[in-house]
Formats: structure tokens, C-alpha cells, sequence
């Protein structure tokens, strides 16, 4: 039922668009264009893209470190785990 309505909603959507013709489509792109060419939008985006480049160095710094820590305590781990073992006297015999 869900996929049927999808496909009603799609195909609704292509016969309004096709009947509104290009113009519409045309207009749009223009003023994104003349918007997005303005000077205080481009420091906009070059301001968000500083922004993202440094969240995400800092997200990689931290993932690395988390990875590191745990990557350490599995090996104190696994050297007590098996410094026990080698104690246990054997049954052998």
C-alpha cells in the first residue's frame, strides 16, 4: 500500500510539473543563482566549510584516540589473561 501510494504521489508530481512547464523550473535556477553568486553567501559557504573541515579533524583526532585507548586495554588484557594461564599449574601428568 505504502509503495502504491509513493508511486500515486510521483506520478501526480510529474503530471504537475510537466503541465507547469520549464518556466518555473527556469525561475528557480536563476535566483539560486543570483543568490547563491552574492558575496556574503560565498563567506556564508567558505565559513561552513571552514566549520565542517574542523569538526571533522577534531571527530577523526577523537575516533583515533578512542581506537588507540581501546586497542591498548585489549592488550593489558590479553597479557594478564595470559600471564594468568602460564601460572595455572598443569593437570597433566
Amino acid at each position: 500500500m505504502k509503495k502504491m501510494m509513493l508511486f500515486l504521489g510521483l506520478a501526480v508530481g510529474f503530471v504537475a510539473g510537466s503541465k507547469a512547464g520549464r518556466e518555473p523550473y527556469e525561475r528557480l535556477e536563476s535566483t539560486f543563482r543570483q543568490i547563491s553568486g552574492r558575496p556574503e553567501v560565498q563567506e556564508a559557504v567558505q565559513a561552513a566549510s571552514d566549520t565542517v573541515d574542523a569538526v571533522t579533524d577534531l571527530a577523526v583526532s577523537a575516533a583515533r584516540d578512542t581506537v588507540t585507548a581501546a586497542s591498548n586495554k585489549v592488550t593489558d588484557v590479553t597479557e594478564k589473561v595470559e600471564s594468568k594461564v602460564k601460572s595455572v599449574p598443569s593437570k597433566a601428568g
